[in-house]
C-alpha cells in the first residue's frame, strides 16, 4: 500500500518537474514511509514520485517507479493485485523476466504482453495505477472496480468537461494526477476555489459522489475507469472497462439454476480463494473483527489459511447502546483469535476528532471515520496488514433498504401525486428529515428508542411522488433534504446521485438498490473512510468480500438467496454458520460505532461552536449563518421535538469547516 503523484506537461511550464512531484508525494508520507523514488522523462514533460509501504518483496526489488524490461513503460501502483501469482505463471513461459517477487512487476509485463486493456481485465485486486508510455507520450490512469484505492487528476484553472461518464477534454495546461486531494494542492501551490456542487452533494448525502470533489479542476478518477492523456493531441479521453451495473444485468440474464446447499457450498469457495490470495504478505498481518455477519465470515475463512493464530481487533466505548465489544469478544473467543480490545474514551477520540479536517483529506459526513481511524491506529501497533469485512451489505443485499425497496417502489407508484404531496405536507417535519413532533424524541421520555422507526417512515414519505427509480433512490439517501436551506450559493445546478451505465429496467428494485450503494455509497463513503484512516497511520487494508470474481458470482444468484424471511445477506449467513453458532453473530450490528454526536453537543461543544460560529460562517461564506446556528442549537436542546437537521448532517457542515481550516 502507497501513495503516488505526478504530472504531465506539455509545453515545460515546471522548471523543475522533480522537485514538484517529490513535493506532492512529501505531503502523503504516511501512506509510504519505508521508501520514496521519483522519474522524470528525458524529455522533461512527464515525471512521477512514489512514496511505498512495503508489503510483498521488501527488497529493491519493489522499488518505485518502476520500468518495464523493454525500457517503454514507466508503472507508479498503489494497491495489491491478489491474483499476481497466477498471471506471472502465465507470462514466463512467454519470455518474461522476473527480478522480484512484486505484483509491479507483473503489471508493467503483462501490460507489455496483452496491452493495457485486456492486462487491466484480467487483474483482480485494488489498485490505482499510473503508467506513462514512452514510446506514445501517453500517461495511463487506472481505478479498480469498487473504488477501494483512490485517484484523483486535475488542471488548475482550467475544468476539464469530463463527468460521470465517458467523455474527452481538450487540456493545454499542466495536468496532474496523485493519491490524495492534498497532493495536488501542494503541486500548485495556491488553494483552488470550492466547487458548490460537490458541497451540495456533502450535505445531502454525507458524501461527495465521483467525479466530484470540493476544488474546482480537481476530479476524482471513478471506479472501474481507465483515463489517457496523449500529448500529441493534448486530449484526455475517460473509458469504463468494468460496470457493476452492467455485470448486475448479465447475472440477472444468466441466473445460476442450482440449489441452496450447492450455492452456500459455491459462495464458500469464493470466500476461500479471495481470502487465501488476500494472506499473502511479507509482513505481520490481521482482521477487523466487529459482532456482525461480514467480518466474522472473513476471520473464519482465515484460519485456514494462516499457520499463527489471527489478530484481531475490535473497539468499544462505555455507551451500552453503542458498543459491540463483548460481542465481538465472545466471536473471537469461539473462532480462537488472539484478539485485541481498544476502549475508548473522550480523552483517547478527542485529537482525532480535533483533527478530521486533516486526517480525512476529503471531507466527510461520516462520523464513523473516528472509530475507525482510532482502532486502524491500534492494530498498527501489532500488524501491518489488516482485513476487513466492508462490501458484505453491498454485495449481499444487506442494508434495510435492499429489503424495503422494492414493496416502497410499488407502494409509491400506487399512490396519486395529490395525495403523496398531501402525505408529505401532514405528517413530515419542516426540514423533511424526520415526522412531525419527533416520535422518537417522545418515545426516549418513556423510555422507548423509535429512531429507526422513524427515520424509516421519513424516507418513505420523502420518496412518495418521486419521479423516477434514480430520483427514488436519491431520495431514500438524502441526509439533509433540502441543503439550499442552509447554503448561501443556492439554487446552482446539482449533479444526479448516480447516471446509469446500463438499462436499469432490467433489474428489479433490490439488485437496482444494492448497484446505486455499490457505485456511490461505496467509495465515496466507505472505502475513502476506511482508506484515509488506515493510510493515516500506515495501515494497510484489505476487503475480500470486493472481490470482482466473487461480486460475478453473487450477481448470478437468485434474489431468494440474497433475501429471505425480511433478512438480508442470507446465503452469507449460510457460511457463516457452518463454523459460528447463529446466536453469536444474529444480533442487530452496531459496526465500530463511538457516542460522537454526544461528545459534539457536549465535551467537545467548544471545538463546534469555534467552526460554526456567526462569525465564521459569515466569513467563510458557504453557509447561511441563522440557518446553521438555528438547526446546531436545536440539536444541543436536550429533549427537542423539532429536528431542523440529522446530527450527520451538522456532522458534514463541521468536517468542512475543519477541512477549509486545514486546507484553505
Amino acid at each position: 500500500m502507497c501513495g503516488f503523484a505526478g504530472l504531465v506537461d506539455p509545453n515545460r511550464q515546471v522548471s523543475n518537474p522533480a522537485a514538484t512531484v517529490r513535493r506532492m508525494v512529501e505531503v502523503i508520507g504516511h501512506r509510504g514511509p519505508d521508501d520514496c523514488g521519483t522519474w522524470v522523462a528525458p524529455h522533461g514533460r512527464a515525471a512521477m514520485a512514489f512514496r511505498r509501504l512495503a508489503i510483498q518483496d521488501l527488497s529493491e526489488h519493489g522499488h518505485q517507479p518502476m520500468q518495464s524490461n523493454s525500457g517503454r513503460w514507466w508503472i507508479c501502483f498503489n494497491g495489491e493485485i491478489y491474483n499476481f501469482l497466477e498471471l506471472r505463471k502465465e507470462l514466463e513461459p512467454r519470455g518474461h523476466v522476473f527480478h522480484g517477487r512484486s505484483d509491479t512487476e507483473v503489471i508493467v509485463a503483462a501490460v507489455e504482453e496483452w496491452g493495457i486493456a485486456e492486462a487491466v481485465r484480467r487483474l483482480a485486486g485494488m489498485f490505482a495505477i499510473a503508467l506513462w508510455d514512452s514510446r506514445e507520450d501517453e500517461l495511463i490512469l487506472v481505478r479498480d472496480r469498487f473504488g477501494v484505492k483512490p485517484l484523483y487528476f486535475g488542471c488548475p484553472g482550467q475544468e476539464a468537461a469530463m463527468g460521470r461518464g465517458e467523455g474527452a477534454g481538450q487540456l493545454g495546461k499542466v495536468f496532474y494526477f496523485g493519491s490524495e486531494l492534498k497532493a495536488l494542492r501542494a503541486a500548485w501551490g495556491q488553494t483552488p476555489a470550492i466547487n458548490t456542487y460537490a458541497l451540495r452533494l456533502l450535505l445531502r448525502y454525507q458524501y461527495i459522489v465521483s467525479p466530484w470533489t470540493l476544488w474546482n479542476g480537481i476530479r476524482k478518477l471513478m471506479p472501474g475507469y481507465c483515463l489517457r492523456y496523449k500529448i500529441g493531441t493534448g486530449r484526455v479521453s475517460l473509458e469504463p472497462y468494468w460496470s457493476a451495473g452492467r455485470t448486475l444485468v448479465e447475472g440477472a440474464h444468466n441466473p445460476l439454476t442450482i440449489g441452496d446447499e450447492e450455492a452456500v457450498e459455491a459462495l464458500n469457495h469464493q470466500i476461500e480463494r479471495s481470502i487465501k490470495e488476500r494472506v499473502i504478505a511479507d509482513v505481520p498481518l490481521g482482521a477487523f473483527l466487529s459482532s456482525g455477519i461480514d467480518s466474522a465470515v472473513v476471520v473464519a475463512a482465515m484460519r485456514k489459511y494462516t499457520s499463527a493464530r489471527v489478530k484481531t481487533f475490535t473497539i468499544g466505548s462505555d455507551n451500552e447502546a453503542l458498543d459491540e465489544s463483548s460481542d465481538a469478544e465472545r466471536v473471537a473467543a469461539h473462532l480462537g483469535t488472539d484478539h485485541h480490545t481498544l476502549r475508548v474514551s473522550l480523552t483517547e477520540a478527542r485529537d482525532a476528532v480535533l483533527r478530521i479536517g486533516e486526517l480525512a483529506d476529503e471531507p466527510l459526513g461520516d462520523a464513523s471515520f473516528i472509530p475507525t481511524y482510532l482502532v486502524s491506529q491500534f492494530a498498527r501497533n501489532e500488524v501491518t496488514v489488516i482485513l476487513s469485512g466492508d462490501g458484505g451489505d453491498e454485495v449481499f443485499a444487506g442494508y434495510p433498504q435492499h429489503r424495503f425497496a422494492a414493496g416502497m417502489w410499488a407502494w409509491q407508484k400506487a399512490v396519486p401525486r395529490c395525495a403523496a404531496a398531501a402525505l408529505r405536507s401532514l405528517f413530515l417535519d419542516g426540514s423533511g428529515s424526520g415526522l412531525r413532533g419527533s416520535p422518537s424524541n417522545q418515545g426516549r421520555r418513556l423510555g422507548f428508542d423509535f429512531t429507526h422507526i422513524e427515520q424509516r417512515a421519513a424516507k418513505a414519505l420523502r420518496v412518495l411522488g418521486t419521479r423516477d427509480r434514480i430520483d427514488f433512490m436519491a431520495q431514500w439517501r438524502n441526509v439533509v433534504q433540502r441543503p439550499d436551506d442552509f447554503l448561501q450559493a443556492g439554487g446552482s445546478e446539482e449533479p444526479p446521485l448516480l447516471t446509469p451505465d446500463f438499462p436499469i429496467e432490467l433489474l428489479g428494485q433490490t439488485r437496482t438498490e444494492c448497484w446505486a450503494d455499490i457505485a456511490a455509497y461505496l467509495p465515496d463513503d466507505i472505502m475513502l473512510k476506511v482508506d484515509r484512516a488506515s493510510m493515516a497511520v500506515s495501515l494497510e487494508a484489505r476487503e475480500p468480500l470486493l472481490d470482482h470474481r466473487l461480486f460475478e458470482f453473487a450477481a448470478r444468484l437468485p434474489e431468494r438467496m440474497l433475501i429471505r424471511d425480511g433478512r438480508g445477506k442470507w446465503i452469507l449467513r449460510q457460511v457463516l454458520y457452518r463454523t459460528v453458532p447463529k446466536k453469536l453473530v444474529d444480533a442487530p450490528k452496531r459496526g465500530f460505532a463511538l457516542p460522537v454526536a454526544g461528545w459534539v453537543v457536549g465535551p467537545l461543544r467548544d471545538w463546534a461552536e469555534a467552526l460554526i460560529s456567526e462569525d465564521r460562517l459569515r466569513r467563510d461564506g458557504f453557509f447561511k449563518p441563522h440557518a446553521v446556528r438555528s438547526a446546531w442549537q436545536n440539536l444541543c436542546k436536550p429533549g427537542s421535538s423539532e429536528v431542523q437537521m440529522p446530527f450527520f448532517g451538522m456532522w458534514a457542515i463541521l468536517a468542512f469547516q475543519a477541512w477549509l481550516d486545514r486546507w484553505n
